[in-house]
């Protein structure tokens, strides 16, 4: 019986062992390009702005003079979101409050540059 114990012991143990083992993860290296939620694909900022833009052109339909008027915009919201997401020093509640100010006044600087038709697609 008591050699039967001394089994069941070291098989526990070693499934301890192995489990540990089996379940330890490595941490990723922070990098300064963003994760697209959900799909895995590392973007970085250059990519953001571009899907930005084609998206506000073909959603609204810009002409020339408005994307020169709205390419600053997009390039200071995504680098102010990325530096966000990047500061540290923010709880995630201070954090999700200045990425939900960043973007009403991002969505009220393009509002700003679109005609009233363009708004009404765009909303």
């Amino acid at each position: 019986m008591n050699a039967k114990t001394l089994i069941y012991s070291i098989v526990i143990s070693l499934a301890g062992v192995l489990a540990d083992a089996s379940f330890a993860q490595t941490v990723p290296q922070q990098s300064s390009a963003l994760v697209a939620p959900h799909s895995g694909r590392v973007r970085n900022p250059e990519s953001i702005k571009r899907a930005k833009l084609t998206r506000l052109k073909k959603d609204v339909g810009l002409d020339e003079q408005q994307v020169q008027a709205i390419t600053p915009v997009i390039d200071s919201y995504v680098t102010a979101v990325q530096n966000a997401k990047n500061d540290a020093s923010l709880d995630s509640h201070a954090r999700r409050l200045k990425l939900s100010d960043l973007r009403k006044r991002y969505d009220s600087d393009v509002d700003a540059l679109l005609k009233p038709e363009q708004q009404q697609k765009l909303a």
